[in-house]
């Protein structure tokens, strides 16, 4: 039914960008990402400020292999104002599939810029830098990984 909501809604208005976005996503659940990735394009096109549409094609780009797409789609996400840890991690995972490590791990340096409490993304770089005898680094990210399981472990007082 919501995929046929999203149908009327785009033929009241071509250019909906909520409408192309979820009929987009809807097939990619379904599985059918011949289907969903123009639906996701139209929706970059009209809106490149709608950030979902860039993070769900990435995952479609992951899921078929194609990491030239996906360090593509990231760059263009940042290139229109969309800095998170999400679109880092997404760059710093494509290089990793590409076998360019140094790549990589720029990206997920930024990645934990915007969100230090990624406490896996954390010890990969501690473990990373530790590895490669960069002990000042490994010895950051090892701190930033203890603040990060300490944190997740907290329970707030409200919930007790």
């Amino acid at each position: 039914r919501a995929m046929e909501y999203f149908m009327q809604a785009l033929k009241c208005d071509t250019t909906y960008t909520e409408a192309l976005f979820n009929i987009g996503a809807t097939y990619q659940l379904k599985g059918k990402n011949d289907l969903a990735e123009p639906y996701f394009l139209r929706a970059i096109k009209v809106n490149p400020q709608y950030f979902n549409t860039y993070v769900y094609l990435a995952r479609l780009y992951f899921g078929e292999g194609k990491f030239d797409k996906v360090l593509q789609f990231n760059q263009d996400a940042i290139d229109h104002g969309h800095l998170s840890d999400v679109v880092y991690v997404n760059m710093g995972n494509a290089y990793l599939y590409k076998k360019d490590t140094a790549s990589a791990v720029g990206y997920l340096e930024k990645a934990v810029a915007y969100y230090k409490l990624n406490y896996n993304l954390c010890s990969f770089l501690a473990n990373y830098y530790s590895r490669h005898g960069d002990m000042q680094k490994a010895q950051y990210y090892g701190n930033l990984y203890q603040e990060g399981v300490t944190k997740s472990q907290q329970v707030p007082e409200s919930n007790l």
